[in-house]
């Protein structure tokens, strides 16, 4: 059995700001790949803010709209392709 696997180094360096009571993600993307924004209260379960995010090769914004009230939140950011 054999498998191709692709490795790219991309630096998200994520931002969380607010805006009224919604919180907004910004990470940095690389062009022809795509993302998915991922949120937990407990780094145990993950739900999907976002998914297939194309990249731009410039940074990319996701609302979690609601999310500044909840006592914390951890977001992740995963390279889909």
């Amino acid at each position: 059995m054999a498998y191709d696997a692709v490795v790219i180094q991309v630096t998200l360096n994520p931002t969380v700001s607010r805006a009224g009571m919604d919180e907004i993600i910004g990470f940095a993307t690389a062009a022809g790949h795509h993302y998915r924004v991922e949120h937990s209260d407990n780094l145990a379960d993950w739900i999907i803010l976002g998914d297939n995010i194309p990249g731009t090769g410039a940074t990319v914004s996701i609302i979690h709209t609601g999310a500044y009230g909840a006592p914390r939140h951890f977001y992740r950011v995963v390279v889909v392709d």
